[in-house]
C-alpha cells in the first residue's frame, strides 16, 4: 500500500529515474535515456487509440506499473492512466462468478505456464454496470527469457449478444470461456 502511495506521488522524472535503476541494476538494458521513454509513451499512446469499447494495456512487470489509456481511466474508472496493483484493481472489478477462472488465467499467464490470456468474463464499468468483455493478453520476455512486460487488451461486448439471435447457442467466446 505505501508503494502505491508513493508511486503515486512521485513526480514523472522520478518514475523515470525507477525505471532506469530497476532496469540497469537487473541488467535489463545496458543504458536509459529520457528519449526512449518518451519513445514507448508515444508508442503506447499510439497503440491505444482503438475504436470505442476497446482497450489497449502494458503493465511493466519489474516496477508493477502498468498503463492505460485516458478512455480505459474513463470507463473503468481507474484512478489513473498509470498506476500500480492491477491485478488488485481489475479484480475489483471483475464479476464475482467469474472470479476464481480469471484468477487463474492471470496466475497461469503470470508464472509462465501458458502463453497467452484470453477469457470473456464480466467487469464493471465506472457506471458500477457489469458489461461482457474479452481480455487478451501475453507476457513479452527479455533476452534471458524473464517476464518484462505483459501486454494486452480488454474488449467491451456492448451491444453484442454472448447468445446467437437465430440458433440462439453461445457465440464462439462463450465456448472460448468454459
Amino acid at each position: 500500500m505505501l508503494e502505491t502511495y508513493i508511486l503515486q506521488k512521485m513526480s514523472k522524472s522520478n518514475i523515470i529515474q525507477l525505471y532506469k535503476t530497476n532496469y540497469v541494476k537487473k541488467g535489463y538494458i545496458k543504458e536509459f535515456s529520457m528519449q526512449e521513454t518518451n519513445f514507448s509513451k508515444q508508442i503506447f499512446d499510439i497503440v491505444s487509440n482503438v475504436p470505442q469499447g476497446q482497450f489497449v494495456f502494458m503493465e511493466d512487470l519489474v516496477t508493477g506499473i502498468s498503463s492505460w489509456s485516458k478512455e480505459a481511466k474513463e470507463y473503468f474508472g481507474f484512478p489513473d492512466t498509470d498506476f500500480t496493483n492491477t491485478t488488485e484493481v481489475l479484480k475489483n472489478l471483475v464479476h464475482p462468478d467469474d472470479l476464481p477462472r480469471w484468477e487463474q488465467e492471470v496466475e497461469e499467464v503470470l508464472s509462465l505456464q501458458s502463453d497467452g490470456f484470453f477469457y470473456t468474463y464480466q467487469i464493471k464499468n465506472a457506471s458500477g454496470e457489469y458489461v461482457h468483455c474479452t481480455g487478451k493478453g501475453k507476457v513479452i520476455l527479455g533476452e534471458g527469457k524473464e517476464p518484462l512486460f505483459f501486454a494486452g487488451s480488454i474488449t467491451v461486448h456492448q451491444g453484442e449478444e454472448i447468445q446467437d439471435a437465430i440458433t440462439d447457442l453461445p457465440k464462439v467466446q462463450s465456448f472460448l470461456q468454459q
